[in-house]
């Protein structure tokens, strides 16, 4: 369920109180959903480690630098210009990858019974309710079983 973090995260709104009363229903229609996604996102993944490598950036290396630019220590991080150049045609190749799936992804919410408002208010649920997170987990293990 990780794996919705970052687009649930952007859509709502802070300091949103979970309501406690999601039926059943919404929380199988959220697992279902949530089924649905994770074969899009990890298939993005890995067109991206792939992009990454075809570049000829070590992935590990591209996190590293990733990370360092995020922090603001790209300067202490970075090897060469000519690093830096790769790093950023990556990073952009990258950035449009992830914004494709972010729509794709807001796409298959918003189409879904669920839709978007309901599904941000599960998600926020699933984070911050242990019975509903519970409940979330125990319908994701059954399907898995």
């Amino acid at each position: 369920m990780v794996s919705f973090g970052a687009f649930a995260q952007q859509m709502m709104p802070p300091n949103q109180a979970a309501p406690a009363d999601i039926s059943d229903e919404d929380i199988e229609a959220f697992v279902d959903l949530n089924k649905k996604i994770m074969p899009k996102q990890e298939a993005m993944q890995q067109k991206m480690v792939a992009k990454i490598e075809e570049e000829g950036m070590d992935i590990m290396r591209f996190q590293q630098i990733a990370q360092a630019q995020e922090q603001g220590k790209l300067s202490e991080v970075a090897k060469d210009e000519e690093e830096m150049a790769t790093f950023n045609k990556v990073g952009q190749m990258v950035m449009k990858m992830q914004e494709e799936l972010q729509g794709e992804v807001m796409k298959m919410i918003e189409d879904s019974e669920l839709g978007q408002q309901k599904f941000q208010m599960i998600f926020m649920a699933y984070q911050q309710d242990p019975e509903v997170r519970d409940k979330v987990e125990k319908m994701m293990a059954e399907d898995e079983g």
